[in-house]
């Protein structure tokens, strides 16, 4: 019932006799009752869907193995070859030839290293063949290891 406190008590009242009248508790049970009557299998129908429309897709895989290129001895170019090769080309320009130097030596690059053979030679006549023959060699070497590894052939792989 209404506090004497209050300066609203008509409100009160009115809200007092509504929970006399509808009770909270009884309320919520007719509400979970259409819910439970009506939305319930809607509910559960979606929420299968989804489940089964998740469970369904193929699973994406990226990345089985990897290989790396290891190009044969005949690649290798140490770092003195590769600055006799900038001095012999760069020759007419000292400023040319201690940049590459300069490049070379800060790259980390060993006697490990390897070029193509369009680079190696000397004068360098990169062409549009040779760069077509360097990219079979490296991306079916690698792509041959690859599957050696796995076991997989190229009809296994999809894009």
């Amino acid at each position: 019932f209404p506090s004497p406190h209050t300066q609203n008590s008509k409100t009160q009242i009115v809200l007092h006799k509504n929970q006399a009248k509808y009770p909270l508790p009884q309320k919520m049970e007719v509400t979970l009752e259409n819910f439970q009557d009506f939305y319930m299998p809607i509910f559960v129908f979606v929420f299968l869907a989804i489940f089964y429309y998740y469970k369904s897709r193929p699973k994406p895989i990226y990345l089985l193995d990897y290989a790396c290129f290891k190009p044969p001895p005949i690649y290798r170019a140490p770092l003195p070859s590769c600055l006799e090769v900038a001095y012999m080309f760069f020759k007419d320009n000292p400023r040319l030839v201690r940049f590459h130097r300069r490049v070379l030596e800060r790259t980390g690059l060993g006697s490990e290293t390897c070029l193509p053979p369009a680079i190696l030679y000397f004068p360098p006549d990169p062409t549009m063949e040779d760069a077509r023959d360097e990219a079979r060699l490296v991306i079916f070497s690698a792509i041959d290891e690859v599957f050696s590894k796995t076991g997989l052939g190229p009809e296994d792989v999809d894009i």
